[in-house]
């Protein structure tokens, strides 16, 4: 597998109020993102990766709050 970045980077967002932590990485151009609520990954375009990474962070906080309101 070459990788064209391993080193994991840290990223923050805010939601409803509450600042939520994780951490991404990328290679082969993809982001792959990890945080408290799970993972997910996506390929990489013209976004830049942090951006990426927040959004992904961001759609598995509220993937996880509709879980906890069912």
């Amino acid at each position: 597998m070459s990788s064209e970045h391993t080193r994991r980077e840290h990223v923050t967002i805010e939601h409803e109020g509450k600042i939520y932590t994780g951490s991404y990485t990328t290679a082969d151009g993809m982001v792959h993102v990890s945080c408290g609520t799970g993972s997910k990954s996506t390929q990489i375009g013209q976004t830049p990766p942090v951006v990426l990474a927040r959004l992904l962070i961001r759609q598995l906080v509220q993937e996880q709050q509709s879980r906890e309101s069912l």
